[in-house]
């Protein structure tokens, strides 16, 4: 028979929030966001390096050094002189977090220069799914246009199927 797997929902639990407060908010998002972007940004690289058919291009250094970043706080947030420690350790996240935004910005780009369309059908827009399995919640996205640009309207998959 198959065992019965628990589901659990919502954040990743933190195992050293006990120490962290209201003041560590701000260093606390930009950890988790550091976290999901950078995995996310390996995949991206690689998949480009994949393409590619060589690693050379690959950020290598910039990708160990903004996870290095990621990981150096640890013990030590608050405490005697705190202020200057927490400061120090988020502005490790923070830049662990702008490296990946950056790095990813441009792999997307990278990837989405090597999807062939038809220019004159529309704008396309890539979504990528860094997950290993299919993706079903909403995908925002803002789009503008000139006085007249946009007219008849349709959103299409990549295979030309109304969505």
């Amino acid at each position: 028979s198959d065992p019965i797997v628990p589901e659990i929902y919502g954040e990743r639990p933190a195992l050293w929030m006990y120490i962290h407060g209201p003041s560590h908010q701000r260093a606390q998002r930009a950890s988790r966001e550091a976290d999901i972007l950078l995995t996310q940004l390996e995949k991206l690289a690689t998949i480009n390096s994949l393409l590619e058919g060589s690693f050379r291009t690959y950020p290598e250094q910039r990708i160990k050094d903004a996870w290095e970043s990621k990981i150096f706080p640890d013990h030590g947030w608050g405490g005697n002189m705190g202020h200057i420690t927490d400061a120090f350790f988020q502005s490790k996240y923070e830049f662990a977090l702008s490296e990946a935004k950056e790095m990813s910005s441009i792999q997307l780009k990278e990837l989405g220069s090597r999807i062939r369309f038809d220019e004159k059908k529309g704008r396309p827009i890539l979504v990528f799914n860094s997950l290993n399995w299919k993706r079903t919640s909403p995908v925002v996205y803002t789009m503008q246009f000139d006085p007249g640009e946009a007219m008849d309207m349709e959103l299409k998959d990549a295979s030309g199927i109304p969505a």
